[in-house]
């Protein structure tokens, strides 16, 4: 009797082969969830999102600066204006808006990507827009 407790505890536990076999599952398991999440394509969403609302705060921004000036954008030095028909780099505004109307002019999230833009329309309207990193070839745009 002794003898068949001390085989039975021996024999106890998985075999090399049933391991293997575990873990290969798992493998393709991880695999499959890795492609199916795209952790890249999430990253580029996420700082698309972002731009969204970088536009979205610096247009803002100018609205209220010309709410508080009476209906005018901001102007240099000579009386010339700031934003026109033609794209400006939003970071020319930096001393007209911040920080009285923007705690600090945005900056892309991608290092050395193409700086945020804002200008007038044919309408007058204002429109700031941003490479699109998700959608390569497209521009965000946020119109005021």
């Amino acid at each position: 009797m002794q003898r068949n407790k001390f085989v039975t505890a021996l024999q106890k536990g998985f075999t090399l082969i049933e391991l293997l076999v575990v873990i290969g599952i798992l493998g393709i398991l991880m695999a499959v969830v890795i492609v199916a999440v795209n952790p890249s394509r999430q990253f580029a969403q996420a700082r698309d999102t972002q731009r969204k609302a970088d536009l979205s705060a610096v247009t803002s921004a100018v609205v209220q600066y010309s709410v508080d000036n009476n209906g005018n954008l901001p102007v240099d030095a000579l009386d010339q204006p700031i934003i026109t028909t033609t794209p400006a780099d939003v970071s020319v505004l930096e001393t007209y808006l911040a920080p009285d109307y923007i705690a600090a002019i945005p900056e892309d999230p991608t290092p050395g990507a193409t700086p945020y833009t804002i200008m007038l329309d044919a309408n007058n309207r204002l429109v700031a827009s941003a490479a699109s990193e998700q959608n390569p070839g497209e521009w965000i745009s946020i119109t005021r």
